[in-house]
């Protein structure tokens, strides 16, 4: 017993059992909608802790876990709540908010269990999370702002880019308008030309042939005038006597014949400037010019023709060539219309991904929170159902005051242990006839025990209520301390009767020893090492620490009431043995004495 009790106290390590341990794992992570899917990170923490060899996970619903730990069977719960999906990804909002993991304990289930859980939970948070260093991250999202700062401003751009595109476009388009027209317009003035180089080549053939009828004229005239002017040459020296003619025949009254014979005289007269050889000479001067300007080309009239029609063919080359390249710029700027309409749309697509990918963009509002959520991504709650002590300063964790999961020390071992010793110093039977009766005496002793334990009880009671303690239901846990001090009444004076004083108080502190060790109050009991696991049915304090802990949950369902029956038993059975044991010793001291005698 010594030994084991020093190994258990000193020795005992429980973190090599750890992985043995069931641990509760809660997801009620509802998750963020993400493009239309809904994306839930906790699964990816819940992936990677049950994963861990070194961690006993089961994964549970939040009613399955809670009596889990209410029962014992799970040394902690860990909780994922419905928002930690919604927190992670607030990093970059307004607010930004740290996911929590909830930590749950019930003291309950083992007073060391904190312990325990010291070295476990550190393994816990480095499997689901990584620290992050606060500068770095404020780097990162400074840069991410930056990202988001110029991708708006691209946005921005693009826009303006969008809309001088657009003026762009309708610029082109009326140009393309403009274009057309020219194209057109110099279409018509090439078909314009064309017919005035055709008129003008006409016009320069019928010049040409012209030039050759006024050239038969001018050798016609010329035959005619080289004929006429010698005989009216000869014609003009009789002019005078013409003259003479018209006066005598005047001057006979014949007028009218006179004045024929005048005007004959005068068109033959040489001093008149109109006579008839002045007339012919004109003629001859006149078919000859007609005939240069018709047929030289180095006329100013068929020269000129020539030149303009010359120059007519050039503007109708010219023309044909703007009517060329006129098309050319028609198709160019249709082209770049079509060019301009395509840059319109990929310039509005642009600002449209671009303004989406702005308001997708990280921008951390609060730079500080944010860089402080990234440098430690989980805060984790620790929340105990019934805690042996709790912070009085939350700047000064170490003060500290006992608190309602101090009520398992305070009753159930201090009350077991002082139990333990008034059975040790308290004779196992009272009474004057405890040589010649085996009922009354042991009777008596039994309810000394019992009147005593449920002072010690009522006293540890009320210590721990003051601490906190109170039970959802006390008449329940009344019965739970009634049954309790009578097993642990019976159970004692059964092992000083069996055993004697000496011996039999070694046996009533191995009772308690190993009851201590294996009622799951301290250690919990997947925790403890076999033998101790092997004891846990067998010993009393496991079926009170049951009665207990129902009671002040205020369940009394079947863990309740078996407990209660078990301690009732526990109360009855060694009772009658002790009672047999009386009986037998006291037969044997009269059957002694009748010898004797």
């Amino acid at each position: 017993m010594i030994v084991s009790v020093v190994y258990m106290w000193a020795m005992w390590d429980p973190g090599k059992s750890l992985r043995s341990v069931n641990l509760a794992l809660v997801n009620n992570d509802a998750g963020v909608m993400r493009d239309g899917k809904v994306e839930r990170h906790a699964d990816k923490v819940v992936e990677g802790l049950l994963s861990r060899d070194y961690l006993s996970f089961k994964e549970v619903d939040a009613a399955t876990a809670q009596a889990g730990l209410d029962k014992g069977d799970f040394l902690f719960t860990v909780t994922l709540p419905e928002t930690f999906s919604e927190n992670l990804t607030s990093v970059l909002s307004e607010k930004p908010t740290t996911p929590e993991v909830i930590i749950s304990y019930n003291d309950f289930n083992g007073t060391n269990g904190s312990v325990l859980t010291g070295g476990l939970v550190p393994r816990l948070q480095q499997a689901v999370s990584s620290s992050i260093s606060e500068t770095y991250a404020t780097k990162i999202i400074d840069g991410m702002n930056n990202l988001g700062g110029g991708i708006s401003r691209a946005a921005d751009g693009s826009l303006k880019l969008a809309d001088g595109a657009g003026r762009l476009k309708d610029g082109l388009a009326q140009a393309n308008s403009g274009a057309t027209q020219l194209s057109e317009g110099t279409a018509k003035l090439s078909s314009g030309t064309q017919q005035l180089a055709d008129g003008a080549a006409r016009l320069a053939q019928g010049t040409a042939r012209l030039g050759d009828g006024a050239a038969q004229i001018d050798e016609g005239v010329g035959k005619l005038t080289d004929t006429l002017i010698p005989v009216l040459t000869t014609a003009q020296n009789a002019a005078p006597q013409l003259q003479g003619i018209a006066d005598g025949l005047r001057a006979a009254g014949l007028v009218t014949e006179a004045n024929r014979i005048a005007d004959l005289a005068n068109k033959f007269d040489a001093s008149n400037p109109n006579n008839q050889v002045e007339q012919l000479k004109k003629l001859k001067n006149g078919t000859a010019t007609m005939r240069h300007m018709l047929s030289d080309p180095n006329s100013e009239y068929y020269g000129g023709v020539l030149k303009l029609k010359d120059g007519i063919e050039r503007a109708n080359e010219g023309a044909g060539k703007l009517n060329d390249g006129a098309g050319k710029l028609s198709a160019g700027t249709q082209k770049l219309h079509d060019g301009s309409v395509t840059i319109k749309d990929g310039l509005d697509q642009l600002h449209e991904k671009l303004a989406a990918g702005a308001a997708k963009a990280p921008n951390a509002a609060d730079v500080g929170a944010s860089a402080k959520q990234v440098a430690v991504p989980i805060a984790y709650k620790e929340n105990n159902a019934n805690p042996v002590q709790t912070i009085i300063d939350i700047k000064d964790p170490t003060e500290k005051q006992l608190s309602s999961g101090a009520s398992m020390l305070i009753i159930m071992v201090f009350g077991f242990l002082l139990m333990a010793m008034i059975a040790i110093l308290v004779p196992h039977v009272f009474g004057t006839d405890r040589r010649t009766a085996f009922v009354g005496p042991t009777l008596k002793s039994f309810a000394g025990l019992v009147v005593t334990g449920s002072i010690i009880v009522s006293v540890l009671a009320a210590s721990a209520h003051v601490a906190d303690w109170a039970p959802k239901s006390w008449p329940a846990i009344a019965l739970a301390f009634a049954v309790m001090v009578s097993a642990a009444s019976a159970c004692n004076q059964m092992l000083r009767a069996l055993f004697g004083r000496f011996t039999g108080g070694i046996a009533i502190l191995a009772l308690f020893s190993f009851g201590l060790f294996s009622f799951g109050g301290v250690w919990p009991l997947a925790t403890v090492p076999k033998p101790f696991q092997l004891i846990h049915p067998f010993s009393p304090m496991s079926y009170a620490r049951e009665a207990f802990v129902s009671a002040t949950r205020g369940d009394l369902g079947s863990s309740y009431v078996g407990a209660v029956i078990v301690l009732a038993l526990f109360t009855v059975i060694p009772l009658a043995i002790t009672l047999m044991v009386r009986n037998a010793r006291v037969k044997k001291i009269r059957q002694l004495s009748g010898a004797l005698a």
